[in-house]
């Protein structure tokens, strides 16, 4: 037999046809993919409960032997004695007198149930003795499994994973450097793959998990300093003017921040820099992302070159053309937008004017990285809202400039420490986390269905006084499969409600063409309520806009409810986001109180009682973290959380950042691995990272 963790599962003497495809059915075809199919949980047998003393609260372990087999219809008993008391073991499916046949030895866990006198296990795993039962007292592992394996299955897999570990533990080659290994205390990976599965005591099992956790953290904190190394050495062969920027700023109708001016610091030394820069901006919803932004867009355009803004909706694509326009073009500089709703002639005038240079900031979508647009001289490619475009979609648009391109990445979700280290180890990362002085103050109230008649009444009363509102809904149109409020059948409502207010409707399923008319019209207060759905998420910004309703606000997330009501709140009125959602969490929420309620609502309670006292969105954002972890909020593609299997970025901070701290500095000595002793991890990284990461590539 080949002995490498390559080597397929079929290969194993217990694997035939049948378990193989089990097997398959778990993502597990290599003997590496069964030795890190790490253990959901366990279950505690080392210590033995007398039946006699059995509580029923939890899952408890006990031994005996068979001493009769009871038959009643479909249900079977196999009733256990171990001389102080007995218990009935319900079969609903096989016989098990054919499984324990009488005198059989067996131990068994479970959740015991008493009736009428009697103790009776009817959801329980067993196994038959062929010593006694001291043998059998240890911590069980338990899998995640799919129906396919039955009853036995945790039994199998168990099997299957102990020969795995027996033909192949001794094989496995540590790609963590010794003197790392040493300088962490950490066990042996044979070791802890071994006390993973079958623990001989919490204790090992403790040190085979921090082990584990850390390899991993520590591979992929050595891929993002490679990337982050390589950014560093890599020349951009151009000069930016060193003339004074200041016209920019002195053109704005506002002031800056301090943290504004502290984050064009930190721009402006970047891009003085050799080489390219690498930088997340990311700030709360309403900071000034923007302007910063443009600013570092007028100091590369007014140097001669060219730079892209690329946004994932046409809306925020058309919002940062109509802001860059009114900001740069008084200032000489040439702003063009290209995008896929836009007429093919009007679409091509651009592509010529952006290939002759004549465009110096062009704003667009994903039309920016289609194969026939072509750059003069590209610069600075800036990505807002990043984490909707995916690792080679950013690379495209920075293959389009000549040379190494500087990155500015943005986006407007607060991102929490430990998951900035864990995505964007390889970046600079700059923090906008101050609002502009003036700004109002947003009011979130929680509200049920029938407070909607006083909420149109005020709403009434705001639009008076030459206020706008935002109604939002969770749907396009009414739908079988969800009980959803959809924005096209409560806009016939709304209209209903404001018969002399005029009324517009927004949703994904509009040509582009309506959808800017629609803004535009909103924009300018010709529409003075507008209907919409998520689509307005990002990208909106209307400073007489001071009402936003959101029904079925239970269905949104956290971060999608922050991001609606970072759209009001934009000028110097206060403003009032009114959470619309059933009755019971309406009370619970308003109340503050915890309501004895299905799990669902329970958590709905959580979320909206979090968005009502929680404005900071880098507090709601720590928070959202802890409710639905790094994979849900993320998503799994981003940067290689996919290969997190047991490490959780929330629980194991203090070893992501040793991780961090490691990898940085054996790094920085030796950049590429090549050192011999470095040879292993090298191969392991490009193994796990090499093409998710793009790594070998700067970004």
């Amino acid at each position: 037999m080949i002995l490498n963790l390559n080597t397929p599962v079929s290969l194993l003497p217990m694997i035939g046809k049948k378990r193989e495809s089990l097997l398959a059915s778990l993502s597990i075809y290599t003997i590496s993919d069964l030795l890190t199919y790490y253990p959901r949980g366990y279950q505690d047998r080392s210590k033995l409960t007398p039946i006699s003393a059995l509580r029923g609260k939890g899952r408890e372990t006990i031994a005996g032997q068979v001493m009769r087999h009871i038959r009643f219809g479909k249900v079977k008993r196999a009733i256990i004695s171990d001389g102080r008391g007995s218990a009935n073991l319900m079969f609903f499916g096989p016989d098990p007198a054919k499984l324990l046949p009488l005198g059989t030895k067996v131990i068994v866990t479970g959740k015991a149930k008493r009736m009428g006198g009697k103790i009776f296990f009817s959801n329980f795993e067993y196994e038959a003795l062929k010593e006694e039962a001291d043998s059998h007292l240890k911590i069980v592992p338990l899998y995640r499994l799919s129906v396919e394996f039955g009853r036995f299955g945790q039994r199998l897999f168990r099997k299957i994973i102990e020969q795995a570990i027996d033909f192949y533990k001794e094989k496995l080659e540590d790609s963590i450097p010794r003197e790392i290994a040493e300088q962490m205390k950490l066990t042996s990976l044979s070791e802890a793959i071994s006390n993973i599965h079958f623990p001989l005591n919490w204790k090992k099992r403790k040190e085979a998990r921090e082990r584990i956790v850390f390899t991993e953290l520590f591979f992929l904190q050595v891929a993002l300093q490679i990337n982050r190394q390589r950014t560093k050495i890599i020349h951009k062969n151009r000069l930016y003017s060193k003339k004074d920027c200041s016209k920019f700023v002195e053109s704005l109708p506002f002031s800056l921040t301090k943290s504004q001016e502290r984050v064009i610091s930190e721009i402006e030394k970047d891009l003085s820099s050799p080489h390219p820069m690498n930088r997340l901006l990311h700030g709360d919803v309403g900071s000034g992302k923007t302007v910063v932004a443009l600013w570092a867009g007028f100091k590369v355009a007014s140097s001669g070159f060219q730079v892209a803004i690329m946004a994932p909706t046409e809306i925020l694509a058309d919002q940062h053309y109509i802001v860059a326009k009114r900001w740069l073009a008084p200032l000489g500089i040439e702003v063009g937008i290209l995008r896929g709703g836009l007429p093919v002639s009007v679409q091509k005038k651009a592509k010529k004017l952006i290939a002759n240079g004549q465009i110096q900031v062009v704003i667009g979508t994903h039309s920016l990285i289609s194969e026939d647009v072509q750059f003069s001289n590209l610069a600075l490619c800036i990505i807002d809202e990043q984490h909707k475009f995916g690792v080679s979609q950013r690379q495209k648009l920075l293959e389009k400039a000549n040379g190494h391109s500087d990155l500015l990445i943005m986006t407007a979700t607060p991102i929490p420490r430990t998951l900035s280290i864990t995505l964007y180890g390889d970046m600079d990362v700059s923090t906008l986390n101050e609002f502009p002085k003036g700004r109002g103050r947003i009011i979130t109230a929680v509200r049920s269905d029938k407070s909607l008649p006083k909420i149109y009444s005020f709403i009434k009363d705001e639009i008076k006084k030459g206020r706008q509102a935002y109604f939002v809904y969770p749907a396009i149109e009414e739908s079988q499969e969800r009980d959803y409020k959809s924005a096209i059948k409560h806009f016939e409502k709304i209209v209903l409600e404001f018969p002399e207010i005029p009324v517009g409707l927004l949703h994904g399923k509009l040509k582009p063409e309506e959808k800017e008319e629609m803004m535009q019209k909103f924009a300018q207060g010709e529409i003075k309520i507008l209907v919409s759905t998520t689509v307005i998420e990002v990208g909106i910004d209307v400073s007489q806009a001071t009402i936003m309703v959101i029904e079925d606000a239970e269905k949104f997330g956290l971060s999608g409810l922050h991001q609606l009501r970072g759209r009001i709140g934009r000028g110097s009125l206060d403003s009032y986001c009114i959470l619309i959602t059933k009755e019971k969490i309406a009370a619970s929420a308003q109340l503050e109180i915890k309501v004895d309620t299905e799990e669902k609502d329970r958590v709905s309670v959580e979320r909206i009682q979090a968005i009502k006292n929680i404005t900071n969105g880098f507090e709601l954002a720590e928070y959202d973290l802890k409710l639905r972890g790094a994979g849900e909020l993320f998503g799994l593609r981003q940067h290689g959380l996919s290969e997190l299997k047991l490490a959780n970025i929330i629980w194991d901070t203090r070893l992501l950042l040793k991780a961090r701290d490691c990898a940085a500095a054996l790094v920085a000595n030796d950049p590429l691995l090549n050192e011999e002793a470095h040879l292993l991890l090298r191969d392991a990284i490009i193994r796990i990272f090499g093409k998710k990461m793009e790594l070998g590539f700067v970004r």
